[in-house]
């Protein structure tokens, strides 16, 4: 039986853990159980080594330039979050991670560092837009 203490009642503990008991039991039983995704880590993918013959011969990406055989942006019309790059020194462009150089960009243009939007990370890689056509 409960007991009065200052206005509030009192419940004796074995009465308690019944309660408790059954909050969890009904608690579980209204829950859905989802399995949690696992994420396999990406494994970061160093780019193709090019020599200077090869960088030599590559075009560089200016706002003056088109660059044919540039993977188009997947989402054109997708804002990105914000993120912009500036390379301090020129940098080989790659059509995708592990896969052919395709460009040099340059570190800065027309006077002014050359910064690029990124649309996309993965470990040790960086998707941007080039300053050249298509972008």
């Amino acid at each position: 039986m409960p007991s009065r203490w200052f206005g509030r009642t009192t419940i004796p503990p074995a009465r308690m853990l019944a309660y408790g008991i059954i909050l969890v039991l009904g608690a579980s039983s209204c829950m859905q159980e989802t399995a949690k995704p696992t994420i396999d880590p990406i494994p970061q993918i160093l780019p193709v080594p090019v020599s200077a013959e090869q960088w030599s011969r590559l075009p560089r990406t200016t706002t003056f330039t088109a660059i044919h055989g540039a993977p188009r942006d997947p989402h054109p019309f997708e804002f990105t979050d914000g993120h912009v790059l500036h390379p301090t020194k020129d940098r080989v462009i790659f059509t995708r991670p592990g896969g052919p150089p395709l460009a040099v960009l340059p570190s800065s243009e027309l006077k002014s560092p050359t910064w690029v939007p990124v649309v996309r990370t993965l470990p040790g890689w960086h998707q941007v837009l080039l300053p050249s056509k298509p972008n």
